[in-house]
């Protein structure tokens, strides 16, 4: 089966996905969310809040995955997404 990473965009976090991830699941595939810095409840000042701080998310989400995996992801997560690649 396939392994998803799924990262929310700029006015959610990750319970956004709370209805796909059970349907993805039952078919046996794993599934990871991923809380980007700063978003709802996790406080972190503004100066710390940057597409590195998303991109360094992302990097340890890759790391703790450990596979390959199927990145899904709304708009801001898209700039987030190049961020991380562009430091690979």
């Amino acid at each position: 089966m396939a392994a998803f990473l799924l990262i929310h965009g700029a006015g959610h976090d990750e319970r956004c996905w709370d209805r796909l991830v059970p349907k993805l699941a039952a078919r046996g595939h794993a599934v990871q969310t991923l809380p980007l810095p700063g978003h709802w409840n996790r406080q972190l000042p503004s100066l710390q809040i940057s597409q590195k701080s998303y991109g360094d998310a992302i990097g340890t989400a890759h790391t703790q995955i450990g596979e390959l995996f199927t990145i899904v992801v709304h708009p801001l997560a898209v700039i987030a997404i190049s961020r991380w690649l562009e430091c690979r």
